[in-house]
């Protein structure tokens, strides 16, 4: 009695089911093509974050500075280290008494899906905020909220 209860035990545990695995496989499809569509966007977002730092060692030295120095920084940066996109040649540089603030606030707009069954196309769109401020130096690269 024993060995038939054990007999009908092993049969019902079969694991997933065919359209589980399906299901499986697609959602971890759907996550790894995440993360290689918006890899490339975010390590963009951290190369304009590093030439922003590299602009000045100090807030002095920021403020010392003229806009067009700052901007010829900027693009020797975006030369040397291969930042390609128009999107990061987009930079404000605001002078006020309290100082100078630098930003470089931009979009970036990826497709997920062209042209998917029941979809269509599907874009993912991101936004991104680089903020250099002679009043919060040491926070660079993120505005404050």
């Amino acid at each position: 009695m024993n060995n038939t209860k054990h007999t009908l035990t092993y049969r019902r545990q079969r694991g997933l089911a065919l359209p589980a695995w399906i299901g499986l496989i697609a959602l971890v499809g759907f996550f790894l093509l995440l993360i290689i569509r918006l890899t490339p966007l975010y390590l963009d977002d951290r190369m304009i974050s590093s030439a922003l730092r590299s602009v000045a060692d100090s807030p002095q030295e920021l403020e010392a500075m003229t806009n067009a120095e700052i901007q010829q920084k900027l693009r020797n940066f975006y030369t040397v280290n291969g930042v390609r996109f128009e999107e990061a040649r987009g930079v404000v540089i605001e002078r006020g008494a309290n100082g100078i603030l630098v930003r470089i606030d931009y979009d970036r707009r990826v497709r997920l899906f062209e042209n998917a069954p029941l979809l269509g196309t599907v874009y993912i769109v991101l936004e991104f905020e680089n903020h250099l401020d002679s009043q919060r130096f040491d926070q660079c690269c993120k505005p404050e909220r």
